[in-house]
């Protein structure tokens, strides 16, 4: 079942091993600091679409609190993925990151004006950075 994300994604929803509503897609949420504690909110586009993230949070965590999901399709089955881990050992949170592809989300600081694109299937070939 595929629904759409309060910020415009598609959000695949296949086995739901928790009851999930079309007003809270995501299960992962942040945590209310007070406002002196609180990061500088930044600017980031994903798809082309503007996102908005806290200075200095990873980007999978960005993505998940934005409910950008799925991060990637395999390049095999063309099956959606999202992030697993969040300490960079399982490879499902990969996305291009100002032009450099195959980029673990994870392990990446957002950056004001970060430009992400979800990767469909395999890598290009001849891209380099």
């Amino acid at each position: 079942m595929w629904v759409r994300s309060r910020t415009g994604f598609l959000v695949a929803l296949s086995l739901p091993i928790f009851k999930l509503s079309k007003r809270s897609v995501s299960m992962f949420r942040a945590m209310t600091l007070p406002v002196s504690e609180q990061r500088t909110v930044v600017e980031i586009f994903v798809e082309g679409r503007r996102v908005v993230a806290r200075e200095g949070e990873t980007l999978a965590a960005a993505l998940l609190n934005s409910d950008v999901v799925p991060f990637r399709y395999t390049p095999v089955s063309g099956k959606p993925r999202a992030p697993l881990c969040l300490m960079g050992v399982c490879f499902d949170c990969l996305v291009e990151v100002d032009g450099a592809q195959n980029v673990q989300s994870c392990m990446v600081r957002v950056e004001a004006g970060m430009q992400v694109k979800i990767p469909r299937g395999a890598r290009r070939a001849g891209d380099v950075k």
